[in-house]
């Protein structure tokens, strides 16, 4: 299933430290040329999802529209933080839902990917945006209005676990 809105070419800018911040969805038909750069930006989150995805069906999610890849880069077109969104309809409502990112520089650029992901989200209908990250995005999150709403628990019900 496709994401129901077209982002446009550039979500969000600012000036930050002379450079101007872009956060913005990387076109699906773009990917194979962004992978070797979005890649290992994802390793980090991908690795800590617990089994739950790895690089290929990443990799497959955002080639069929499943998931939509978003680049952060400044204004002389260095990369330093990848994510990905998906929009998850549940019962009442729905949600951005930002799955995977990573980076450098957060500070730089974090008040640009809000932007972006909340002015994305209004446009495909959704009532907010939700992340799944580390303890330290949550901190960072909060001058933005964002909070830490739940944790998640797990336990391997596999035999021998």
């Amino acid at each position: 299933q496709r994401a129901p809105v077209e982002a446009p070419e550039q979500a969000s800018q600012r000036r930050a430290r002379d450079l101007t911040w872009t956060v913005s969805v990387i076109p699906a038909e773009n990917l194979k040329g962004v992978w070797p750069i979005a890649s290992p930006l994802l390793a980090p989150a991908i690795d800590r999802s617990g089994g739950r995805i790895d690089q290929q069906s990443t990799y497959r999610w955002i080639e069929d529209g499943r998931l939509l890849l978003w680049f952060a880069a400044n204004a002389d077109h260095q990369v330093r933080a990848a994510f990905t969104t998906r929009i998850a309809h549940y019962p009442l409502k729905s949600m951005l839902v930002v799955e995977c990112l990573g980076g450098s520089d957060m500070h730089l650029w974090v008040d640009v990917a809000n932007e972006a992901f909340k002015g994305y989200a209004r446009r495909a209908g959704c009532e907010g945006v939700e992340m799944y990250g580390r303890r330290g995005f949550a901190r960072a999150l909060r001058k933005f209005g964002w909070k830490e709403t739940m944790v998640l628990c797990e336990i391997d019900a596999s035999d021998g676990a």
